[in-house]
């Protein structure tokens, strides 16, 4: 059981060891920073165009009932799209280090599954594609002494390309991020009497949100004392997840990772160019 829940990434969008990509380049861990606190506001009802039950019940069983129809819908939501664009904010504790937020310009596809990456600060890009180069991802670092190399070709789940991030590359976008929440909540049939739930709304990366939170006993919850899920609410997606963990004795911790999806374009139409490590906009190769 407690191998499964350290699955939860939602800990998952999910996201995924992706961010840390960068980490794992440079020679120095990226200084904390405290999370940003979210406002929320108590909230009657929801959006009508997606048709979810009031969300003003009094029960935890209620509301964790409607924690749970949020799920599904938003992974049927994800599934929708082929491909998208957005800019991932991600942040996560490494081994007890809380590392620096870090924004991510991403692209994906659905089928097959590719997922492209430029980090916004350090111009460092990374490349998947599912059946392509091996099922190796391609990550061109711009800092420390990995730069020497300018392309390392690597297993998304090696020791090398994961340690010093969460989740791996192929862990991450909308989808995968809310398969991982429902994936954690399988493990047990009875969560209702083991957590608090609450319902707030809020604007979160420019969307108007539900906010989801849930904290946890940790008897059922040994690695994350509470956890936000946050749902657009005119698409119906998840568009991210922040969990934090716990301080002895028992009490709730700071931050243990962050991740949401902003900007979400859902109308591009990605073909396989732009998941082509000789695309001219990229660096994969020298020009």
């Amino acid at each position: 059981m407690v191998s499964k829940i350290k699955v939860m990434g939602c800990a998952i969008f999910s996201a995924a060891c992706i961010g840390a990509y960068s980490h794992f380049f440079d020679e120095g861990a990226g200084a904390a920073l405290p999370p940003e606190a979210v406002t929320v506001a108590a909230v009657e009802s929801v959006s009508p165009e997606i048709g979810y039950p009031s969300l003003n019940a009094s029960s935890v069983k209620a509301k964790f009932s409607d924690f749970q129809l949020r799920l599904t819908t938003a992974e049927a939501k994800a599934a929708e799209y082929q491909s998208y664009t957005a800019m991932l904010e991600l942040q996560e504790d490494v081994r007890g280090n809380l590392q620096g937020r870090e924004n991510i310009n991403v692209k994906f596809r659905r089928e097959p599954f590719s997922v492209y990456m430029r980090w916004e600060d350090k111009d460092q890009e990374a490349l998947f594609v599912d059946g392509r180069n091996d099922n190796r991802m391609l990550v061109r670092p711009t800092k420390a002494l990995a730069a020497l190399r300018r392309v390392w070709r690597l297993d998304p789940e090696s020791r090398m390309a994961r340690q010093n991030c969460r989740y791996p590359m192929t862990d991450s976008g909308l989808e995968k991020l809310v398969m991982r929440t429902r994936e954690f909540f399988k493990v047990r049939d009875d969560w209702a009497e083991h957590v608090e739930c609450s319902v707030s709304s809020d604007n979160v990366a420019e969307i108007d949100a539900s906010v989801f939170e849930i904290h946890f006993e940790k008897t059922v919850s040994p690695d994350f004392s509470r956890s936000r899920y946050f749902f657009d609410e005119e698409r119906g997606l998840m568009i991210g997840v922040e969990s934090y963990g716990w301080t002895e004795p028992g009490k709730a911790g700071s931050l243990v990772e962050r991740y949401v999806y902003h900007s979400i374009d859902t109308g591009v139409d990605l073909e396989d160019g732009d998941f082509d490590h000789e695309n001219p906009a990229y660096a994969f190769v020298a020009q």
